[in-house]
Parts: C-alpha cells; sequence; structure tokens
C-alpha cells in the first residue's frame, strides 16, 4: 500500500508540511538508528529494522517529491534512499535513554552492547597483553615452589604462607584471565587449585606431601598457560 504524505510525515517524525530539508535530515536520523546493517547478529531484531526502513524509505520517497521546497534544495539534490547508512557521518554511541520511534515500538539496543565478565579486547583478536600478564603471574608461582627444593630447612610457617598466598593468588588472576575470554574449564581447574592453597582455611600438607605438590603443580601451571596460548593463537 502506498504511503500517503501525512503518513510519510508521521513515519518521519515531522510535522505535516515540513520543509525537504526537514525531511533529510529526519531521514538521516533515523536511518542511523533502524537501519538492518547496524544490527547483523540478531535476526529478530534485523528483520524487525527491515521491515521498519522499508516504511522509511517508502515516506522519504513520497516527501522528497511532495514536501516544500527551502533554499536551492532540490529533488535532484537530495539523496536516495540509502542501501546502507551514511557513510559519511559517525553513528552516535547510544546514551542510554529510551525513545519511542514508533507506537508500541522501542529502539533497538546498541551495537556494542556491554558483556560481562570481558576484557577490553575484541573477541577476535589475541589478548597478548593477558598472556603475558597471566604467565609472569604463574612464572612467580612457580619460583616459589621450586624454592622448596633449595632451602635447607623449610620448615617455617611463614614460608608455606608466602608459597600459599602467590600460587593461590597466581591462580585466581589465570582464572580470571581464561573467565573473561571464555576458557571455563581452565577458569575452574585453577579456581579448584587456588581454593586448595588459599591460606585462610589452609589444608595441611608434611614437607613430603608439599614436595610432591610443587613438583608438580608448576607443570600443571605450564599445561594451563599452554592451553590458553593456543586458544588465543587461533583468534588471530
Amino acid at each position: 500500500m502506498r504511503v500517503t504524505s501525512d503518513e510519510g510525515y508521521a513515519v518521519l517524525e515531522l510535522s505535516p508540511g515540513a520543509p525537504l530539508s526537514e525531511v533529510k535530515q529526519a531521514y538521516r536520523e533515523l536511518a542511523k538508528i533502524w537501519h538492518p546493517d547496524l544490527y547483523p547478529y540478531d535476526e529478530a531484531l534485523r528483520a524487525r529494522c527491515e521491515k521498519t526502513m522499508q516504511r522509511i524509505n517508502e515516506a522519504y520517497e513520497v516527501l522528497r517529491r511532495e514536501a516544500p521546497k527551502s533554499g536551492p534544495s532540490s529533488a535532484a539534490q537530495a539523496p536516495s534512499p540509502a542501501s546502507r547508512p551514511p557513510s559519511t557521518e559517525k553513528v552516535p554511541a547510544w546514551d542510554g535513554r529510551i525513545r519511542v520511534r514508533e507506537a508500541g515500538a522501542e529502539p533497538p539496543p546498541p551495537a556494542n552492547a556491554w558483556k560481562p565478565f570481558r576484557r577490553h579486547v575484541q573477541d577476535d583478536r589475541s589478548d597478548s597483553a593477558g598472556l603475558a600478564q597471566t604467565f609472569a603471574a604463574f612464572t612467580a608461582a612457580a619460583a616459589a615452589m621450586v624454592s622448596l627444593f633449595v632451602i635447607d630447612n623449610p620448615t617455617s610457617t611463614g614460608y608455606y604462607l608466602v608459597v600459599r598466598t602467590l600460587v593461590s593468588g597466581a591462580s585466581l588472576y589465570g582464572g580470571y584471565f581464561a573467565l573473561s575470554r571464555g576458557y571455563w574449564e581452565s577458569a575452574a581447574a585453577l579456581a579448584v587449585l587456588a581454593l586448595f592453597l588459599n591460606p585462610i582455611v589452609p589444608i595441611p600438607m608434611s614437607v613430603e606431601d608439599w614436595k610432591l605438590f610443587n613438583a608438580a603443580c608448576p607443570v600443571l601451571l605450564l599445561f594451563f598457560w599452554f592451553h590458553m596460548y593456543d586458544r588465543e593463537s587461533s583468534r588471530g
């Protein structure tokens, strides 16, 4: 069904009889919000935007021929309905306020919606800085554990408290990195390790138990790091 001029003004949220310059400006503003190419990963939202944008294009086609001219503007100078949003203007970030664009409808959510538990790194890029920081934390923890084999009489309570603190802290940091990048299995295993070695409610171990644990744990941390390194490398 063909859009009438009165309907066109309503679709573009303009008062009847608005000049062509206002019609063009309203069209550009609505295209920044409703163009389906802004939402490529949500099929339902994209379908809704396609329907709304089609209505906006129809309204604009009618009004750019029928709207009164203001100044030197002419229909020949008016932009054609775009197949893509205007490329010369930056799409503004959503400010959190809800604006009603049509009866019973709310504006689409912003293209870059906030995601919890995500570092400020694109999901399709490797996080080299995060990997390096995790490696440094694991290295400090491994050095503390290996020192048990060079200490003459490792019976000091303070020594084991330092080891527990370093290893549990490094495990928690590595778990945070793994969680932020979506490596749930590594995050869960590192969280269990941090809980096992926590200095607040320590699990009693003999010197022999400590030696066995301190020999195996650095290898385990290295395994987790290389696992995350391999996953990050695949991101490019």
